[in-house]
Parts: C-alpha cells; sequence; structure tokens
C-alpha cells in the first residue's frame, strides 16, 4: 500500500494503528469541529510515538496522527527550532 498524499510506500507499523480499526474521518475533523476523540484513540495506541515521528518528518500538514493536531504538531515544530535555535547560540559564544 502506498501514502496516497505522498505517493510513498505506507511505514509497516500502520498496520497495528487503532486508526486502521476506526472511521478515517475522526482524524480529519472539519474546522471548528475538536479532535479530542481521535487524540484519545492515539493515547491508547501502539504505534503513537512512530505514527507522530512519521507526522513531523515528512510533515503531515492535516489532521490527528501521533495524538496530536495538525496545530498542535505545528507548536512543536516551532518550540522544537526554537530550541534548536538556542542551542547553536550557546554553541557559538
Amino acid at each position: 500500500m502506498t501514502n496516497r498524499a505522498h505517493n510513498i510506500p505506507r511505514p509497516a507499523w500502520m498496520a497495528d494503528a487503532l486508526c486502521a480499526e476506526t472511521d478515517p474521518d475522526l482524524f480529519h475533523p472539519e474546522k471548528g469541529v475538536t479532535s479530542a476523540p481521535a487524540r484519545n484513540i492515539c493515547m491508547g495506541c501502539p504505534v503513537r510515538t512512530d505514527c507522530l515521528a512519521h507526522a513531523l518528518s515528512v510533515p503531515e500538514t492535516q489532521g490527528v496522527w501521533g495524538g496530536m493536531s495538525a496545530r498542535q504538531r505545528g507548536q512543536l515544530r516551532r518550540k522544537t527550532a526554537d530550541a534548536a535555535d538556542v542551542a547553536d547560540e550557546k554553541d557559538a559564544a
């Protein structure tokens, strides 16, 4: 199988994901609809960390991945980038 959005082979861990047993629309809520139900499913998923790592590396810009909404992943990316910038500044000093 391939990930149609990115035309790449699907990682093996996706077969073990709880979302594979759930309505995919739950993980892509419409604007203004909470993603909490999907995020709650993710919290019990055995491949949550693999999923989040995938979403951050691709990057996935929509939907719930690894227990985080697209907005939450964006915030995490910014915090990570800010922390890396601070570390670089300390190394340069």
